[in-house]
C-alpha cells in the first residue's frame, strides 16, 4: 500500500495572473527574498521544514528567512509576524496558517501587492495532486492543464468547489479544458464545500476513502476564502520546506514574465491581459450589495459611491478598510477614538477637544501627549491609515474622500423610514449597545439615545405585528423590548394581553410575576395600579405577593463581597464561596449583592446546580440574555464550539457548520476558549452566580478553573453558594477550591445564624412587632435560623403559641394553608426536582389551563415559588420547601407524576432530547418503567460522552445495569445488558484503567453474554479485551483477541479495526521478543492507517495508532540491529505526533524515544526527549516514568544518591505490572543503566540477575543483562 500524501500541483500559474505589482522580482538587486512563516519555530518538525527551505534556497540562489511563533497556540503572534513580513514586501511568502480566517485579510493584502503566497502544511494527507484556482475561467483552465500534466494525462479527478451558484467560471473552466484536451481524465461529480474549510476537508477525506484510485482533486479557494493561496503542500517536513521554496520561485518567475510581456497601456491581447480584464475589481457590480454584516440584512448604501470602509459600532467594534478586516485593536481607547471620528465625519474636530473627551481627568498637556501616542498606534495598526484619517497640527477627522458605511447611520436611517420591513432591518443591525465595553464619558449619552431608539423600534414593530394579527411575531419583539427595558410596565401589560389571547394563561401569569419581582427587587416599588388591574382581571387574585425577606445582620459579609467585586473590576478575578447550613440565608445574601452590582452595569448570569448532565450550569449562564448577545457576535468558529452546549445556536444560524467530534483535550480546549470569549472577553466585567455548587459536575469545575487561572487578568467574579457539610474532600468542587485558595483567588464567607437582636430586627421587617421577651422566645425556638424565622412568621406564629422544633413541621403547616389545586401543583413541581417551566407543568398537570394559572399564582403570592430571573421558569423559594412538598406526595402518585413529567419532557424536547436525556431517564426510573429508563440512561451516556464527561457516562450506565439486574432472565434482557456493557467500555477506560477489576468484570460479563447467545463480540469489546490482556502481560490471550478482531475487521471491511488489530498484535509480539512479527504488524498498522480515521481512533480507543506503532517500530528495529532505520522511524513517529497534536499519543512516542536513546547510548538525544517529557507533564504519562527518567539524568550529572531514589520508587510502583505492558521491565532497564552510570557494579549485577530471572517482558534486554553479568 502506498502512503498517501497531498503534493501540490501549484496554483502559481492561476494566481500569478492577478495584477498590481508591488513585491520583489528575480531581477531586483540581490537575491529575491522568500519569507517563510511557519506554525511554530522550536519544535523538531518545524526545524526540519526550515532545513529543507534553506537547502532549496541555496540551490535556487534566493534568501529564505524562516520564522514562527513560540507555540502553535500563538495565533496572534503569527499574525504579527505575517504583518511584519508584508511590510518588508518580499518576492514571495510561504505560510502555514494557524488560523486561516484570521490570516485572510493579510493574505488579501499580499494578493493586492502581487506577492505570491504558498500555503504549506495544509493538513490534507494524500499523494494526489491538488490544484487551487483563484480567479477566472482562464486561470481554472491553466490549473487543469497543470493537473493533467501532473497525473500523466489519465486517471480519475474529483472537484471540490465553493458552491453551485457562485464562482461557476472556476468550475466550468477546469471542466471544459479537461473534456476538450485531456480525454484520458475521467471527472467525478462536483462536490460543494460552501466556502467552509472544515466541510471541504471532510468531503476530501470521504472522496479519498470512496475512491482509492483517485488521481487528483481540484479545489477552488476553499482553503482560505480570499483565494490567494498559490499552492498546498503536505510532505515530509524537509521536503515540505524544499517544495515551498521551489514553488515560490516558480511563482516569482511567472510574475516576472507577466510584467515583462504586458505593457502598461490598455488594449494588450493575450491570456494575461484577458485575465486582468475579467478579474472583478473592488468596485465591480459583482461585489455590490454583498459585503453586508454576516447574517444581517444589507441596507441600501448611504454613500454616492461604493464605500472604501465599513464599521460596526454596535456591540464589538469592527472595522474593514477596503477588503481588509482590521484585526482587533489592542487599545479600547483607540476604538473609542475611531468611533468618535466615524460618528462625527461631517467636519474635523480640534485635537484639543478630542484629547479632552478621551482623557477628561488628565491635564491638557498630558491628554495631548496621550493623543499623539494613540495616533502613532493607529498608524501602525491600520493599513494605509493616512488614506482614511485626516490629521493636522490642529484638527483630526475622517477624510471626506474616504466614504464609509456605518452601521449606526444605517440603523438610524432605517428607523426613520418607519415601515415594518425597514424596522426589522434596523433592529437586526442593533447587535449590542454602542461600543460595548468602552466607558468613555462622551459615549454614554449617545449610547442611551441609540438604546432608546432600539427599544422604541421594537415597540413599534410589536404594534405593527398586532395590527396585522401576527401575535407570535409581536410577542417576540415585545419580549426583546422587555429584556432591553425591564422597567417599562406597558410592555408587560401588552405581553399579558397577548399571551391570554393565545390561550397561554400560565405564561401570562409568569409575565406579571416577572414584572412585579423586577420592580420590587430593582426599584423597591410595586407595579402601577393599571398593571395591578390587568393582573386582577387575569387571575382574580386577592393581592400581590409580599416582598422578599429582609436581609438582616449581613453588613460585614456584604462589605467583603463589595471589596472582592472592586478587585475583580480591575482585572483580579476570583471565586467567592458563601457557605453555611441550610436556611441560613446564603442565596438571599448573594441576591442582595447581585442587586447592588447590577447598578454598575456588569454582565450578570445566574445558574443553579442540580445532579445533571455535564456543563448544566454553564449552559444556564450562556443562555442569560447578556451572554447570548455576546455569543451572537463571536466569530463562526467560536459559535460552532458553543453549539456543543447550546443546540439552538445552529437553529438560529443555519449556515453555521456543526461541531465535529474531537479528541478530549482538543475539544475541551476549544470549548473552554469559546466560553471564555463569551464570558470574559466582552469588555464589561462579568458576575457569574451559581447556587448549590456542591452539585457541580467535574467538567464545570474544570471550566471555572480555566476561566479563573487560565485568564488571570479577566474581569470576572464567580459567586457560589454551598452547604458547608455537602462539600466533601473527594468532590471536584473541593479540588477547585483548594487550587484557587493556593493561588489567592478564592474567598470564603461562612454565614452563621442570627443572634437575638438580629432575629428581632428580621421579625420587625416582616411586620411582626414583638416585645423583647417574645423576640427572645422566637430566637430560642428557631435558633436564629433565618429560614425558620421567616417560615414561622409567615405560618402565623404568635407569642405564646408553641412552635414545632422542626422547620419541616413549620413548612408543612404553611403548605396546608394552600388551596387544593395549588397543593397538587406544588407536589408536581417538587417532583420535577429542579426549576420548572410552565410548559412542563402544563403538559404534566392533571388540570386545565385556568386551574394551572390560578395554582401557579397562588404558589407565587404565598412565596412558595418564585420566577427565575432571565428565564421563563419558576423554582421553589428554598430547597427545604421543595423537599417538604415532595414528601407530602404519596408513593403511588409520585410514580404517576414522574411518568407524566418524563412524557412531558420527551414531548417538549422531541427534536433534541440529548440535554434532558438524564432527566427523562431519572423520572422513568422513579416511575418504575425499567425498560424505557435503561434506554434513556444509554442515551444520557451518549450525550455525556459527546462532551467527554466519562465519569458521568460510566455512572449512568452503571445505574442502567443495576436496573437490568432486577429483571427476570430473558434473551431480550441479556441483549440489552450486552449493549450497555459494550457502551460502558469507552468511559471505563478513562475512569479506571484497562487493568482495573471493574473493567475486567465488565469485559468478562460481556464476553459471557456474547458466547451464551452466539453473538460475535463487537470490535470494541475484542479490542478492549486484548488491551486488558496486554496490561496483565497475558500475551497469548491478547494475541487471540487480536486475531479475532482482525477476522471481524477483514470481514466487515472495517479499516479502523484492522489498524487496531495490527496495533494489538504488534505490541503482544514486541513484549514476547517476537521482533520480526512485531515489525510486520507495526509496519502494517502504519501502512493501513489513514489520517481521516484519526478522530475515530482517538475518540474510541484513546490514542493514535500510527504514532504508537511507528514509535514502537523504532525500538523493534534497534533490537533487530538496524540503528539507522530505527532513528528514521523514531523521527517519523515524533513528527506525526507533533502533526496530530494528541497529547497522550505524543507522550508515548517521546517515552519510547527516550528509551531508544538510552539503549543506543545517545545521551544528547536522551536529554532532549526527557526534557520533552517534562514539558508534556504527568497527566498523560505516569508520573513515575517522568520522575525515573529525570532521576537517571541526575545520576549522569554526578548525584546518584538523589537520582536513584525515584528510579527505585518507580520499580516498586510497577512491581505488580504497572499501567501498561512492560512497564516494570522498562523501569528495571532504567535502574540497570543508572547503577552502571553510578559505577555500582554489584548493584548493576543484582538488577541484571533480577531481569533474567523475571523473563517475560524483560527478555528484550536479556542480552544487555548478560553482558553486565559477564563484566561483573
Amino acid at each position: 500500500m502506498r502512503t498517501h500524501r497531498l503534493v501540490a500541483a501549484l496554483v502559481g500559474a492561476a494566481l500569478a495572473l492577478t495584477t498590481a505589482a508591488c513585491g520583489e522580482t528575480v531581477t531586483s538587486n540581490g537575491p529575491p527574498t522568500i519569507a517563510i512563516v511557519a506554525k511554530a519555530f522550536q519544535r523538531q518538525f518545524w526545524q526540519a521544514v526550515k532545513q529543507g527551505a534553506e537547502q532549496e534556497a541555496a540551490r535556487q540562489n534566493v534568501r529564505a528567512p524562516f520564522e514562527g511563533p513560540a507555540t502553535e497556540a500563538d495565533v496572534e503572534g503569527q499574525i504579527r509576524m505575517l504583518t511584519n513580513v508584508l511590510a518588508r514586501r518580499p518576492a514571495a511568502i510561504g505560510f502555514a496558517a494557524l488560523d486561516p480566517q484570521a490570516a485572510a485579510p493579510l493574505l488579501e493584502q499580499a494578493q493586492q501587492r502581487d506577492i505570491p503566497v504558498n500555503a504549506f502544511d495544509s493538513g490534507v494527507d494524500s499523494d494526489l495532486p491538488l490544484t487551487t484556482a483563484a480567479t477566472d475561467n482562464n486561470a481554472a483552465a491553466e490549473a487543469a492543464r497543470r493537473m493533467a500534466a501532473a497525473i500523466g494525462g489519465r486517471g480519475t479527478v474529483a472537484l471540490v468547489v465553493h458552491d453551485a451558484a457562485s464562482r461557476a467560471d472556476r468550475r466550468d473552466g477546469f471542466v471544459e479544458w479537461m473534456r476538450a484536451d485531456a480525454p484520458g481524465v475521467q471527472l467525478l461529480e462536483t462536490w460543494y464545500g460552501g466556502g467552509d474549510p472544515t466541510t471541504s476537508a471532510e468531503i476530501t477525506e470521504s472522496l479519498l476513502a470512496a475512491h482509492p484510485d483517485l488521481a487528483g482533486i481540484y479545489g477552488s479557494n476553499d482553503a482560505i476564502r480570499s483565494g490567494v493561496i498559490l499552492g498546498a503542500i503536505t510532505q515530509n517536513p524537509v521536503g515540505m520546506g524544499e517544495q515551498t521554496v521551489a514553488a515560490a520561485v516558480k511563482a516569482i518567475r511567472a510574475r516576472s514574465y507577466r510584467r515583462s510581456s504586458t505593457p502598461a497601456s490598455s488594449g494588450t491581447t493575450g491570456r494575461t491581459s484577458t485575465a486582468r480584464r475579467s478579474r472583478p475589481s473592488s468596485t465591480s457590480n459583482a461585489h455590490r450589495g454583498t459585503d453586508h454584516w454576516p447574517g444581517k440584512p444589507s441596507p441600501a448604501t448611504l454613500c454616492g459611491v461604493e464605500p472604501v470602509a465599513r464599521a460596526r459600532l454596535f456591540g464589538r467594534f469592527e472595522l474593514c478598510l477596503g477588503q481588509t478586516r482590521v484585526p482587533p485593536l489592542e487599545s479600547g481607547r483607540a476604538e473609542s477614538l475611531l468611533a468618535y471620528l466615524l460618528l462625527h465625519r461631517s467636519a474635523p474636530t480640534p485635537r484639543q477637544r478630542v484629547a479632552f473627551l478621551l482623557w477628561p481627568d488628565s491635564t491638557e498637556a498630558q491628554a495631548r501627549t496621550n493623543l499623539r501616542h494613540l495616533l502613532h498606534t493607529l498608524r501602525r495598526r491600520l493599513p494605509d491609515a493616512d488614506r482614511y484619517l485626516d490629521v493636522t497640527a490642529r484638527t483630526i477627522g475622517w477624510r471626506a474622500d474616504a466614504p464609509c458605511r456605518l452601521d449606526v447611520e444605517e440603523f438610524e436611517a432605517l428607523v426613520d423610514a418607519a415601515d415594518e420591513a425597514r424596522l426589522r432591518q434596523a433592529v437586526a443591525l442593533y447587535t449590542g449597545d454602542l461600543l460595548e465595553g468602552s466607558y468613555d464619558d462622551w459615549l454614554r449619552v449617545e449610547r442611551e439615545r441609540l438604546r432608546h431608539r432600539q427599544i422604541d423600534a421594537l415597540g413599534r414593530l410589536a404594534a405593527l405585528c398586532e395590527q396585522r394579527g401576527d401575535l407570535a411575531a409581536g410577542i417576540e419583539f415585545a419580549e426583546r423590548q422587555r429584556r432591553l427595558d425591564p422597567f417599562r410596565e406597558e410592555t408587560y401589560r401588552r405581553l399579558v394581553h397577548w399571551y391570554v389571547a393565545r390561550g397561554d394563561r400560565a405564561r401570562a401569569v409568569l409575565t406579571y410575576h416577572v414584572c412585579s419581582s423586577t420592580l420590587q427587587r430593582e426599584l423597591g416599588v410595586r407595579p402601577s395600579a393599571e398593571t395591578e388591574a390587568v393582573y386582577r382581571r387575569l387571575v382574580h387574585a386577592a393581592g400581590p405577593a409580599g416582598s422578599a425577606p429582609a436581609l438582616v445582620g449581613r453588613d460585614r459579609e456584604l462589605a467583603r463581597l463589595d471589596a472582592v467585586w472592586r478587585s475583580a473590576e480591575t482585572g483580579h478575578g476570583g471565586l467567592v464561596l458563601v457557605s453555611g447550613e441550610a436556611g441560613v440565608g446564603k442565596t438571599r445574601l448573594v441576591e442582595e449583592f447581585r442587586r447592588r452590582c447590577a447598578a454598575h452595569g456588569p454582565v450578570i448570569a445566574d445558574a443553579r446546580c442540580y445532579p445533571s448532565l455535564a456543563y448544566a450550569p454553564v449552559v444556564a449562564w450562556l443562555r442569560a440574555p447578556a451572554l447570548r448577545a455576546r455569543a451572537a457576535r463571536l466569530p463562526a468558529a467560536w459559535r460552532t464550539e458553543l453549539a456543543r452546549l447550546l443546540p439552538e445556536v445552529l437553529a438560529e444560524s443555519p449556515d453555521l457548520p456543526p461541531p465535529v467530534p474531537l479528541p478530549e483535550a482538543d475539544q475541551r480546549r476549544r470549548l473552554f476558549e469559546a466560553v471564555a470569549a463569551t464570558v470574559v472577553d466582552g469588555g464589561r466585567p462579568t458576575l457569574l452566580v451559581v447556587d448549590d455548587v456542591q452539585h457541580a459536575d467535574r467538567e464545570t469545575c474544570r471550566l471555572l478553573h480555566y476561566l479563573l487561572r487560565g485568564r488571570p487578568d479577566a474581569r470576572l467574579l464567580v459567586v457560589a453558594t454551598a452547604r458547608r457539610e455537602d462539600v466533601q474532600d473527594d468532590h471536584p468542587v473541593h479540588e477547585l477550591l483548594t487550587d484557587l485558595r493556593a493561588a489567592g483567588r478564592c474567598t470564603q464567607i461562612d454565614l452563621d445564624r442570627l443572634d437575638r437582636a438580629e432575629t428581632a430586627v428580621l421579625a420587625e421587617r416582616l411586620g411582626a412587632r414583638l416585645s423583647p421577651a417574645d423576640a427572645g422566645r422566637l430566637h430560642e425556638e428557631t435558633e436564629g435560623n433565618p429560614l425558620f424565622v421567616v417560615e414561622a412568621l409567615r405560618g402565623g406564629w404568635t407569642p405564646g403559641r408553641p412552635l414545632s422544633p422542626r422547620v419541616q413541621a413549620v413548612i408543612e403547616a404553611r403548605l396546608a394553608q394552600l388551596g387544593p389545586q395549588a397543593r397538587q401543583l406544588a407536589g408536581l413541581a417538587a417532583a420535577v426536582g429542579r426549576e420548572f417551566s410552565t410548559d412542563v407543568l402544563a403538559a404534566a398537570a392533571e388540570a386545565d389551563a385556568d386551574a394551572l394559572a390560578d395554582g401557579l399564582d397562588e404558589l407565587w403570592r404565598r412565596q412558595i415559588i418564585r420566577e427565575r430571573e432571565g428565564s421563563s421558569t419558576y423554582d421553589f423559594t428554598h430547597d427545604r420547601i421543595r423537599q417538604v412538598a415532595f414528601q407530602g406526595v404519596g408513593p403511588i402518585r409520585r410514580r404517576r407524576l414522574h411518568a407524566r413529567i418524563a412524557a412531558a419532557l420527551e414531548r417538549i424536547h422531541g427534536d433534541d432530547p440529548g440535554p434532558v436525556s438524564l432527566q427523562i431517564a431519572t423520572h422513568l426510573d422513579r416511575a418504575g418503567e425499567v425498560g424505557r429508563a435503561v434506554e434513556w440512561y444509554v442515551r444520557a451516556a451518549d450525550a455525556a460522552q459527546v462532551l467527554h464527561a466519562s465519569r458521568q457516562a460510566a455512572d449512568v450506565l452503571g445505574r442502567a445495569l443495576e436496573l437490568l439486574g432486577g429483571l427476570p432472565a430473558s434473551a431480550e434482557r441479556d441483549a440489552r445488558e450486552l449493549d450497555v456493557r459494550t457502551a460502558l467500555l469507552a468511559p471505563l477506560v478513562v475512569v479506571t484503567t484497562y487493568g482495573s477489576p471493574r473493567m475486567w468484570d465488565n469485559q468478562r460479563r460481556a464476553l459471557e453474554l456474547s458466547r451464551a447467545h452466539g453473538v460475535e463480540p463487537a470490535p470494541r469489546l475484542l479490542r478492549s479485551l486484548a488491551v486488558s490482556a496486554l496490561v496483565r502481560s497475558e500475551f497469548a490471550e491478547a494475541t487471540e483477541f487480536g486475531r479475532q478482531l482482525r477476522r471481524v475487521a477483514e470481514r466487515d471491511g472495517d479499516r479502523v479495526s484492522l489498524v487496531e488489530s495490527a496495533y494489538v498484535l504488534g505490541i503482544a509480539a514486541f513484549w514476547q521478543a517476537g521482533l520480526q512479527t512485531a515489525r510486520r504488524e507495526f509496519e502494517l498498522a502504519v501502512q493501513r492507517y489513514r489520517p481521516a480515521d484519526h478522530p475515530a481512533h482517538v475518540l474510541h480507543y484513546g490514542n493514535d495508532p500510527k504514532v504508537v506503532c511507528q514509535s514502537r517500530l523504532a525500538n523493534t528495529l534497534w533490537f533487530l540491529g538496524l540503528p539507522d532505520e530505527a532513528r528514521a522511524a523514531r523521527d517519523a513517529a515524533l513528527a506525526w505526533a507533533a502533526e496530530v497534536g494528541h497529547r497522550y499519543s505524543r507522550s508515548v512516542a517521546v517515552t519510547f524515544a527516550a528509551l531508544l536513546a538510552l539503549d543506543m547510548g545517545d545521551e544528547e538525544e536522551l536529554r532532549k526527549q526527557v526534557a520533552e517529557l517534562t514539558v508534556i507533564g504527568s497527566e498523560p504519562v505516569s508520573e513515575h516514568v517522568v520522575a525515573a527518567f529525570t532521576g537517571y539524568l541526575t545520576v549522569l550529572d554526578g548525584d546518584p544518591d538523589v537520582g536513584l531514589v525515584p528510579i527505585r520508587a518507580a520499580v516498586e510502583h510497577t512491581r505488580g505490572g504497572g499501567d501498561a505492558p512492560g512497564h516494570h521491565a522498562v523501569m528495571l532497564r532504567l535502574l540497570l543503566a543508572a547503577c552502571q552510570a553510578a559505577g555500582d557494579d554489584a548493584a548493576a549485577a543484582a538488577v541484571a540477575e533480577r531481569m533474567l530471572a523475571m523473563g517475560g517482558t524483560a527478555r528484550l534486554w536479556a542480552p544487555t543483562a548478560r553482558r553486565v553479568l559477564a563484566r561483573a
